[in-house]
C-alpha cells in the first residue's frame, strides 16, 4: 500500500471537501426554515394590514355569511340541521368557543373537503381500514348487484362533512360472489358501516353497522353518538378529581362548558374524533356544566312562577393538562377549533417512533432535494443523482432507527426515557413550539411556499458566495457523495453516477468541457499519485536512488503516452493494471475523444 505524502494530503482534502459538503447542506436546510419563518411573518403581516385584527383578537360572528357560519360548526362537528336562523348559528359558534381572525382566515383558505375514496379490492380495503390503528372510516359497503346506501347526492354531503372533523371516507363494492362480506358478518344488502381504532395494537378495529333512516340529519347524528362514546363524561368534581390522577395516560384533555346558557348540548364531533384517534395514548374527557336556554323563564312547578336563568352564552374551552403543565387551548398562534390543528398539538406532545421516524425521512429527502440545484450535467443526470442520495440517506436512517427502537424497549432505559419526555413536552409548550406549529398548518395549505423557499436559499448561498468569495460551492464537492466518511459501509453505498457508462460512453453526451474536466478531477483523487525521485525502499541503491517504483508496480523508464523519460521531481500516477504514467498524460488521455479513454493506453484495462 503507498504511504507517500501526496496520497496522505489527498485523503484529508476529500475528507475536508466531504464535511464541507455537508455543512453546506445543512446551512442551506436552515437558511430554508428561515426564509420559510420570514415568508409566513409577511404574510401574517399583509393580512393584519387588510383586516387590521391581531389573528387571536375575537371576531363577532354576525359578519360571517350564513354558509360561512355553517361550514365553521361543521369544522367542528357541530350539527346545525335544526338551526334557522342566522342568531342560532352566531349562539352555536359563541358556545363552542368562538371564533378569532386566524380561524375566520382558515375557514377562508381552506379546502372544502377530501375526496372519497374507492376501494378497488378486499386487500386494498384490509390495508386502509383494517391495518389502521388511528384512523377513523366511514365506509359504504355495496354487495354485487345492487346499489350504494346512501345514494351518490346524499352520500357527497355526509362524506363533506365528516372530512371536515377527521374521518376518512370510502366506498367498497362486494367481490362478484359476495363471500368476503358474508365471512365479515355483513347481510347482502348496501349497508353503510364505521370503522374505529379498538385501543389494542394487535386489536381489530370495532366496526358497526348503521340501520336507520336514509336522511343526513340521521347518519350524522349517529356518527356523532358512536364517536361521543369514546370522551369520558365527568358529571361532578369528585369524578373529575379522579379522572385527573388517572396514571395510564400522561396527558389528558379536557373540554370545559361554564355555567351559561347553550342552544344545544353535544361534544363537538372533532374533539370525539381525536378520543378515538388517540384512544390509549390520550385521555379525553367533557364536563359540561351549562343550561339549555329553552330553560328560560320556565314556570316553576312549585310557586308557578317563572324561574329566570342567566342570559349569558355558554362558552366551552379545552383545557390540556400534563404532569408539567395545564394549558388553555387556543391561547397561541395555530391553536383552532379545529380537527387539524388539535390533533397536530396532541401529535407533538405524544409522538411515537412512527411519526419521528417519519419527520426524519422527510428532513433527510428535504436535504437531497439541494442535489438538483449543486450538481452539474444535464437535466437526467441531476435527478439520478439526487435519487441516489436520498437512496443512500433513507438506507442509513433506516440502519441507524432499528437500534434506536430496540434500545427505548430496554426496562433500565425507562427512568431515563420518562425524564426525556418530561423535558421534551414542556419545551412543546413554549412560544416556539406553538409558531411551528403554526407554521407547519400554513405550509400544509400552501405546499407552494416550500418550493419557493427552495429556490430563494440555493440563490441566496450562491450569490453570497459569489459575491465574498467564500468558496462554499466548488467543483469538487458537487461530485463528492456525501457518505463516504464512513469506511465501513463504504463498499455498499459508494457509487459515483459520473462513472456510470450512460454518462460516459460518447464524449457527444458530455454537455461541455468543464463539466468533463471536473469529472477527470475527481477521478483521478482515487488513482494512487507520487513524484518520481521518491525512494520506495524496491532498489538496491540507498541514498543514491533517483527514483524507483513501488512494490506491485511495472518499473518503467518513461510514459507510454507522450515516451518521454520519467524526471526527478514529475507527478507520475500508478493504474490498477500496474502501468504507470505522467498524471498530466493521464489526465489527458481520459479528457480525449478516445472511446478507449477509461482503459489503459498500453494493456486496455478498466481503470475503474
Amino acid at each position: 500500500m503507498l504511504s507517500g505524502g501526496q496520497n496522505l494530503s489527498g485523503g484529508a482534502r476529500r475528507q475536508n471537501t466531504v464535511d464541507q459538503t455537508m455543512l453546506l447542506r445543512v446551512a442551506l436546510l436552515i437558511l430554508c426554515v428561515i426564509l420559510l419563518f420570514v415568508c409566513i411573518r409577511f404574510c401574517e403581516w399583509l393580512t393584519w394590514l387588510e383586516s387590521e385584527r391581531l389573528p387571536l383578537q375575537l371576531v363577532d360572528p354576525i359578519s360571517l355569511s350564513i354558509k360561512e357560519l355553517q361550514r365553521l360548526l361543521d369544522a367542528r362537528g357541530i350539527p346545525h340541521d335544526e338551526l334557522v336562523e342566522k342568531s342560532e348559528l352566531i349562539d352555536a359558534v359563541e358556545n363552542s368557543g368562538g371564533l378569532t381572525t386566524e380561524e375566520s382566515e382558515v375557514l377562508l383558505h381552506s379546502p372544502a373537503f377530501e375526496e372519497s375514496l374507492n376501494f378497488t379490492s378486499e386487500r386494498h380495503f384490509l390495508e386502509e381500514v383494517e391495518d389502521s390503528k388511528s384512523t377513523v372510516w366511514a365506509v359504504r359497503v355495496v354487495p354485487h348487484g345492487h346499489k350504494p346506501f346512501p345514494n351518490y347526492p346524499l352520500w357527497n354531503v355526509v362524506s363533506r362533512r365528516l372530512s371536515r372533523i377527521g374521518i376518512q371516507t370510502g366506498t367498497f363494492y362486494c367481490p362478484r360472489h359476495n363471500s368476503w362480506c358474508l365471512r365479515q358478518g355483513w347481510k347482502i344488502v348496501p349497508a353503510l358501516i364505521i370503522a374505529m381504532p379498538s385501543g389494542d395494537e394487535k386489536g381489530s378495529p370495532r366496526i358497526e353497522v348503521y340501520q336507520g333512516q336514509s336522511t343526513e340529519r340521521s347518519i350524522l347524528k349517529w356518527f356523532y353518538n358512536r364517536l361521543e362514546g369514546s370522551v369520558d363524561k365527568l358529571k361532578s368534581e369528585r369524578s373529575y378529581h379522579t379522572w385527573e390522577e388517572e396514571p395510564t395516560t400522561p396527558v389528558k384533555v379536557l373540554h370545559h362548558t361554564d355555567g351559561g346558557c347553550r342552544i344545544q348540548h353535544l361534544v363537538p364531533a372533532f374533539f370525539s374524533a381525536l378520543a378515538v384517534q388517540f384512544i390509549g395514548k390520550v385521555s379525553f374527557a367533557v364536563m359540561d356544566t351549562s343550561q339549555p336556554c329553552h330553560l328560560k323563564n320556565r314556570p316553576s312547578k312549585t310557586t308557578g312562577t317563572a324561574t329566570p336563568t342567566t342570559s349569558l352564552p355558554a362558552r366551552s374551552l379545552i383545557l390540556i393538562k400534563t404532569p408539567e403543565f395545564t394549558h388553555v387551548y387556543g391561547s397561541r398562534k395555530g391553536e383552532q377549533l379545529q380537527h387539524r390543528a388539535l390533533k397536530l398539538f396532541m401529535t407533538t406532545l405524544t409522538p411515537t417512533s412512527n411519526d419521528l421516524f417519519v419527520l426524519a425521512l422527510m428532513l433527510i429527502n428535504y436535504t437531497c432535494l439541494f442535489e438538483v440545484f449543486l450538481s452539474s450535467g444535464n437535466f437526467a443526470r441531476r435527478i439520478f443523482r439526487t435519487l441516489w442520495f436520498m437512496a443512500k440517506g433513507n438506507f442509513l436512517l433506516c440502519s441507524i432507527w432499528l437500534p434506536l427502537v430496540s434500545l427505548s424497549q430496554i426496562s433500565q432505559l425507562r427512568p431515563l426515557l420518562s425524564a426525556f419526555l418530561s423535558y421534551y413536552r414542556l419545551a412543546m409548550n413554549t412560544e416556539l413550539a406553538a409558531v411551528i406549529r403554526h407554521d407547519v398548518l400554513v405550509l400544509a395549505r400552501c405546499p407552494l411556499l416550500v418550493g419557493v423557499t427552495l429556490l430563494l436559499s440555493v440563490l441566496t448561498v450562491t450569490v453570497i458566495d459569489r459575491k465574498f468569495k467564500l468558496g462554499l460551492i466548488t467543483n469538487d464537492d458537487i461530485q463528492l457523495p456525501f457518505l463516504d466518511f464512513m469506511p465501513t459501509v463504504e463498499h455498499l453505498v459508494h457509487f459515483d453516477p459520473i462513472t456510470w457508462p450512460l454518462y460516459t460512453t460518447r464524449v457527444s453526451e458530455v454537455p461541455d468541457e468543464k463539466w468533463l474536466q471536473r469529472c477527470v478531477a475527481e477521478l483521478m483523487t482515487s488513482i494512487p499519485t507520487w513524484e518520481h525521485g521518491t525512494c520506495w525502499g524496491s532498489c538496491e541503491d540507498g541514498e543514491g536512488c533517483q527514483g524507483c517504483f513501488p512494490t506491485g508496480s511495472q518499473p518503467t523508464p518513461e510514459c507510454a503516452i507522450c515516451l518521454d523519460q520519467f524526471r526527478v521531481g514529475v507527478s507520475v500516477c500508478n493504474l490498477p493494471c500496474t502501468h504507470t504514467f505522467h498524471q498530466s498524460c493521464t489526465e489527458a488521455w481520459m479528457s480525449s475523444e478516445c472511446e478507449n479513454r477509461w482503459k489503459c493506453p498500453m494493456c486496455r484495462e478498466a481503470i475503474f
